[in-house]
């Protein structure tokens, strides 16, 4: 019982007054003085909830008002400053969690026997922390859904506003997706069309304070004038080999590999009869077990390297039209002759790398700097609210 009156007192509203609270004062009456300042009642109130019931009402942070009270030098003096991060730091994390599970018991994601909310779980756990938090709470204030559907593959239906999932393919080792890449990728579909303007996609619909639409700054980079697409092709041909040889083949270990495999192949013709079946043979030949392991070592390297540079090869198949872009994956052509879906497919790449692919966003800054800068602009409004879910829902 003494305890928890102690606990109980430690969290009583103290009785300050406000020059206390702005002019010294301690971490602990601090917050009650603020929300005393602007008629806020904070009887009962621990001073976590004090704080947050303040940066509510008045937009500002915690941070900030620590700072302004006391100064950088009192809060690294008192070892405030620290602490003060650790609290900010819990409470994104707080925050965090409440939006994923607010976001995981929603009936938007449609179960089924093959279906679970675990896989989107885990394709979420995927992201970066803020990417999961951002992703979350922007699904929770939207209606778009997720659902199993009977067609190969997964992608935003526009028509049905759902996130339609098929493949098992989620990303990862041996594929040319990251772990998760899939999933935001087409999240971030879905909530490009349902906060743009008027029903409009997001990516089309917005415009920079400089006038110019996301579309401008793809164009921009895109061009040949800013870019050398020719010698970015050869780097990204380079990086290939790089891999390979990662994976320990040179080029030179290749044609000896393949040369030895052609004269296997021809050596059975001169076998004597009764032969063995021709494959069954040739798969127990030692030539054919290192061409086996070259041929390994090749699909991981490539998959590395379409993971890496995959999402600047959609954007720059959508400059030329291009099917395979630049790493042997991409869209038809006929896809890219519809209007817009440059812009469409550059914002989810850039979300998709954003939360789950380092790597990928580090090139796509390298290369096309103003529509990662244009994403950015766009991802830190849909994160602080500035702009909301359009009318169409």
């Amino acid at each position: 019982m003494a305890d928890l009156e102690r606990i109980k007192k430690k969290y009583d509203t103290p009785q300050i007054d406000i020059d206390e609270a702005t002019n010294g004062g301690n971490r602990y009456s601090l917050p009650y003085g603020l929300c005393k300042s602007v008629g806020i009642d904070t009887e009962g109130m621990t001073p976590r909830e004090a704080w947050e019931a303040w940066q509510n009402k008045t937009g500002k942070t915690k941070a900030e008002a620590e700072k302004e009270h006391w100064g950088e030098d009192k809060l690294d003096n008192k070892g405030l400053k620290e602490e003060s991060e650790q609290e900010a730091k819990d409470g994104e994390i707080k925050s965090r969690e409440e939006a994923i599970k607010k976001m995981l018991e929603s009936d938007r994601i449609k179960e089924t026997r093959t279906f679970k909310k675990e896989r989107i779980k885990a394709n979420l756990s995927y992201g970066t922390e803020e990417m999961q938090s951002t992703t979350a709470n922007l699904f929770n204030d939207d209606s778009f859904s997720y659902e199993n559907g009977k067609e190969k593959g997964t992608y935003f239906v526009p028509l049905g506003n759902r996130v339609q999932y098929k493949m098992s393919d989620d990303g990862g080792e041996g594929s040319c997706y990251s772990k998760g890449g899939v999933f935001y990728h087409e999240t971030w579909h879905a909530i490009d069309k349902n906060y743009g303007k008027n029903g409009e996609y997001l990516s089309k619909s917005y415009v920079f304070d400089d006038g110019q639409t996301f579309l401008d700054k793809i164009n921009r980079d895109t061009s040949s004038d800013n870019i050398n697409w020719k010698s970015v092709k050869e780097e990204i041909e380079n990086d290939r080999k790089a891999l390979i040889k990662e994976n320990g083949y040179t080029e030179e270990q290749k044609e000896e590999i393949l040369k030895n495999l052609q004269k296997k192949v021809a050596s059975w013709h001169d076998l004597p009869e009764p032969k063995p079946p021709h494959n069954e043979w040739l798969k127990g030949t030692e030539e054919f077990k290192a061409a086996e392991g070259y041929s390994k070592a090749v699909s991981e390297a490539e998959s590395k390297w379409r993971r890496k540079w995959g999402d600047l090869s959609d954007i720059y198949a959508g400059y030329t039209k291009n099917h395979y872009g630049l790493v042997g994956v991409g869209h038809s052509p006929s896809y890219w002759s519809r209007g817009g879906t440059r812009a469409l497919e550059a914002f989810a790449e850039c979300a998709s790398a954003k939360a789950t692919n380092p790597e990928s966003y580090a090139v796509l800054k390298k290369y096309v700097p103003n529509v990662v800068k244009g994403f950015e602009e766009i991802y830190e409004a849909l994160k602080s609210g500035r702009i909301k879910a359009n009318v169409r829902n």
